[in-house]
Formats: structure tokens, sequence, C-alpha cells
């Protein structure tokens, strides 16, 4: 019976010095285009320039998107795209700086600020939902 109520025991004290840190969630979808002059998708495959997904891996491959923390308390989290775009962190609360970089010279140099980066506040146990635009400056 004693071994019984000492287990217990450390079930409480394991549970007790458990820290749960809140969090939430920063979901997001990186857009880049123009890819090409002028878009045809004869085929309907949601990818208008008949490019394969290999060179849409490439081309998306080139972006990151980094998150860092607005006090810089963080290091910055970082991202590798690939061709969907799609980007997910789960970050403690607090308030985020949220950026595109480029592996190429210059290739943010068409893009507008306000379309490739954000600054957003994280809640508790919330979802939230940025969209981040890169302009290639193809005709």
């Amino acid at each position: 019976m004693k071994l019984v109520y000492w287990f217990f025991i450390f079930i409480l004290i394991g549970c007790a010095a458990v820290d749960v840190t809140p969090v939430g969630i920063l979901e997001g979808k990186v857009t880049i285009g123009p890819l090409c002059g002028f878009p045809t998708d004869p085929n309907n495959s949601g990818n208008p320039c008949g490019l394969s997904n290999t060179e849409l891996d490439a081309i998306y491959g080139q972006y990151s998107v980094v998150l860092s923390n607005e006090n810089g308390i963080t290091s910055p989290l970082r991202k590798k795209l690939d061709r969907t775009g799609l980007f997910s962190f789960e970050v403690e609360e607090g308030n985020y700086n949220i950026k595109l970089e480029s592996s190429v010279q210059d290739g943010l140099k068409f893009s507008a600020k306000a379309s490739t980066e954000k600054t957003v506040k994280i809640s508790s146990k919330q979802k939230v939902y940025v969209e981040l635009d890169i302009n290639t400056g193809r005709p």
C-alpha cells in the first residue's frame, strides 16, 4: 500500500514540475508572380506557366520566411519555401516580425515592403494567417 502512495506522490510532483508555455500558430502562404509572360493553362493543372514541380520548387526555394520576436529576445526562425508557398510556425505568445528573404541578389527588388514584411500578434491557442507576395517584375 505504501508503494501506491509513493507512486501517486511522484506523479503529483511530476505534474507540478511541468512548465507549460502558452503557444500560438502562425500560418501563411507566399505567392510568387508572375512566373511567365503570358500564362495559359490548357490542361487546367493549376500551373498556368506549365512549369514542373521541380522547377517550381527551384523558384520558391530561393526564398525563405523569417520570423523574429519583436523584442529581439530569441533568434529568428526560418523556413525555406517549396512549390506550395505554405509555411507554419508554432511560437510563444508575443509580437513578431515576419519577412521574406531571397538567396538571389535583388530577388525582392520589384516587391513592395508592405507585401514582403508584416508584424503579427500571436496569442495563446490562436491561429494567425498571413499572406505575402513577391513580384518578379516579369511582364
